[in-house]
C-alpha cells in the first residue's frame, strides 16, 4: 500500500468530459456502485458514461431552471458515498455551482440529502431528499414541510443539457493515480469526509480516463462481541476478491485524515 499525497493538479470541464466519454466509450461503465453494508448478498449498480450523463443533464436542468441557481450558487450536499454523489456532484459542476460538502441551510443557497441527512438538520427549509433506493426511486413516506423529493423534480427534466458556459474545475490527482484504469475505490466512513472523496466518483474517472468502483467498508477493528458485530452489520470486505470480481486493475483506500489516499497496485 502507497501512501500517494501532492501529485499533478489538471483543470477539468466536467460536462465536455462527460461529453467526450459518452462519444468514445457510452455504454462501458464508468461507475459502479457496491452496497456490501447489509451482510447479505452485494447490491450492485452500475452505471455507463450514457446513463450518467443522462442523469447529470436532468440535474443539472432541474438546479439551473427550477431553483435559480448557477456559478455564484453554492449546494450543500448531504449524500453518503454512494452512486447518487456521482451523479449530483456532476450536475453542480455542470452549472458552474459549488459543492459545499454537508452545508447547513443558511450557508448554501440549496440542501441536497437523504431522508436521514436533512431530518439532522437543525433548520431544514427548503431541501431536495434524495433516495438511496438501487434504481433511484422517489423516497418512501411523508416527507418534512418544506422537503421536495429529488426523483419527482429531477425525472420531468429533459435529457439534453446546454451548458451556458464551460467552466473548468481544479482536479488533483494523486502522483501514483492508476490512470486509463478501472480502480475499486473503498471508502471508510472518516473517509466519506475528505475532500478527495467528492472528486472520486466522477471527476476523477473522467480526469484519469478510467472507470471507478466504490464500496463502503469498515477497515478498523471493531470492539463489540459476535452478536453485537452481526447487530450493526459490519463484517470484514475482501477487497481483493472484490476487485477480480469486478475486474479492478488497482485499488484505493479513502480513509481518516491521518492515512489520507493509499494506491495499491495490481
Amino acid at each position: 500500500m502507497l501512501a500517494a499525497h501532492g501529485g499533478r493538479s489538471m483543470p477539468l470541464q466536467p460536462w465536455s468530459a462527460l461529453s467526450a466519454r459518452r462519444a468514445r466509450r457510452g455504454p462501458d461503465p464508468l461507475v459502479t456502485y457496491l452496497d456490501v453494508r447489509t451482510g447479505g448478498p452485494v447490491q450492485r449498480t452500475e452505471l455507463s458514461a450514457i446513463s450518467v450523463q443522462n442523469a447529470v443533464a436532468k440535474i443539472a436542468n432541474a438546479l439551473r431552471d427550477e431553483f435559480d441557481l448557477g456559478p455564484t450558487s453554492a449546494v450543500g450536499v448531504h449524500l453518503p458515498w454512494h452512486w447518487q454523489r456521482s451523479l449530483w456532484w456532476g450536475g453542480c459542476a455542470a452549472i458552474g455551482a459549488r459543492v459545499v460538502p454537508f452545508g447547513r441551510p443558511g450557508e448554501v443557497d440549496l440542501v441536497v440529502g437523504t431522508l436521514a441527512a436533512v431530518l439532522d438538520l437543525p433548520d431544514q427549509r427548503e431541501a431536495l431528499v434524495v433516495s438511496e433506493h438501487p434504481l433511484g426511486l422517489p423516497t418512501d413516506g411523508p416527507l418534512p414541510d418544506g422537503c421536495i423529493d429529488a426523483a419527482s423534480i429531477v425525472r420531468a427534466q429533459p435529457d439534453l443539457f446546454l451548458p451556458d458556459a464551460s467552466m473548468p474545475v481544479d482536479i488533483d490527482l494523486a502522483a501514483d493515480f492508476p490512470t486509463g484504469q478501472r480502480t475499486l475505490v473503498a471508502c471508510t466512513s472518516a473517509g466519506a469526509q475528505l475532500p478527495e472523496s467528492w472528486m472520486w466518483p466522477l471527476a476523477i474517472p473522467l480526469a484519469a480516463d478510467g472507470s471507478v468502483v466504490m464500496v463502503s467498508v469498515e477497515l478498523e477493528p471493531v470492539d463489540l462481541e459476535p452478536v453485537e458485530l452481526a447487530a450493526v452489520d459490519l463484517e470484514p470486505v475482501d477487497l481483493d476478491r472484490l476487485a477480480a470480481a469486478e475486474r479492478a486493475e488497482a485499488i484505493v483506500i479513502l480513509d481518516a485524515p491521518a492515512d489520507g489516499l493509499a494506491v495499491d497496485g495490481p
